[in-house]
């Protein structure tokens, strides 16, 4: 969603709803999603992402055969319609699309199992934007900070986060190729991209923030300052972190909602310090969260019964 439009995808169509000053829907256009050569249909693997700008939209797609993926990209025009632009070259990497606050650079982090077997090894990539918005795989990998515990050196990454400048947080954990096995506490390291999107860190293990859930999703507010983690098993709730750019992330509050029915499966942030957090079998969560407070808001939750996304529209 940007300030004019909101997207969806059926596994063959993305959809551009105008939304009308009442916060009504209305269809506009009608895009196929399969430009590209050699994609594998009806189903998306991982959810569209919209540029820091709102201009343009990021769809990654699976290549057949052996599911490889690419990442689509189109122009939002001013009456909802997409233009189609290109697409990345196809990488073994199968992860979300995370873009940073400039709009320049996007990237993406996973673990994936090696040749179908039951060892896992990390995967990362940074992508490039052209002048025209189509994004570009460079196929440079980012250091991962070590999880030391009980592995040395062997890190899984579970999520990425980008904040409204030029910072992203990731959330590891240790991994034992040796017997297969993943092991908490879950790190949360911090990044900082310089002017040709080159990552640096500083986060070890020594400095790491840990938290006490291992967590999918990550969440940094609109003023770049707090961190929100979920995604984790069933009833483990989240957390709440303070986000310090390049510097290391700090503990902030102890777990949220602990136990809760289901999972927090996505978050959303206005910019009036409220945190919206979607339990996926429950409803919608609000928090007022501000650097030095968090307070649930009254009739929190609200009951929304199978409701599996959220968008919070900031204008």
């Amino acid at each position: 969603m940007n300030k004019e439009f909101l997207f969806g995808f059926d596994g063959t169509n993305i959809y551009s709803y105008a939304i009308a000053s009442n916060g009504s829907l209305t269809l506009a256009a009608t895009t196929s999603a399969y430009q590209a050569p050699g994609l594998c249909g009806g189903f998306e693997i991982y959810p569209m992402t919209l540029n820091a700008a709102g201009s343009i939209l990021y769809l990654p797609e699976a290549v057949c055969p052996g599911n490889n993926q690419v990442i689509e990209s189109f122009k939002i025009e001013s009456n909802g319609e997409l233009n189609y632009l290109g697409a990345s070259a196809d990488s073994e990497l199968q992860g979300p699309l995370t873009v940073l606050g400039n709009s320049k650079y996007a990237y993406a982090a996973t673990c994936e199992p090696v040749n179908g077997s039951d060892t896992w090894s990390p995967l990362t990539a940074t992508y490039t934007s052209e002048s025209s918005g189509l994004l570009k795989i460079n196929h440079d990998s980012f250091p991962l900070p070590k999880a030391d515990y009980p592995a040395p050196d062997y890190t899984c990454p579970d999520a990425l986060a980008a904040d409204p400048s030029n910072h992203l947080a990731m959330a590891e954990h240790a991994y034992d190729p040796k017997n297969g096995s993943g092991y908490a506490p879950e790190f949360l390291a911090s990044y900082t991209a310089d002017s040709k999107g080159n990552l640096t860190t500083s986060s070890t293990p020594k400095n790491m923030a840990q938290a006490d859930i291992i967590g999918s999703v990550l969440s940094i507010s609109p003023t770049g300052k707090l961190l929100a983690i979920g995604g984790g098993d069933f009833g483990t709730g989240f957390q709440i972190f303070h986000f310090n750019g390049g510097e290391q992330i700090t503990n902030f509050s102890d777990v949220l909602q602990p136990n809760n029915q289901d999972y927090f499966s996505e978050f959303g942030w206005d910019k009036s310090n409220h945190l919206f957090a979607l339990d996926w079998g429950i409803g919608l969560y609000v928090y007022t969260v501000t650097p030095t407070s968090i307070k649930q808001a009254p009739g929190s939750p609200y009951l929304i019964p199978d409701t599996d996304s959220l968008i919070v529209l900031v204008k």
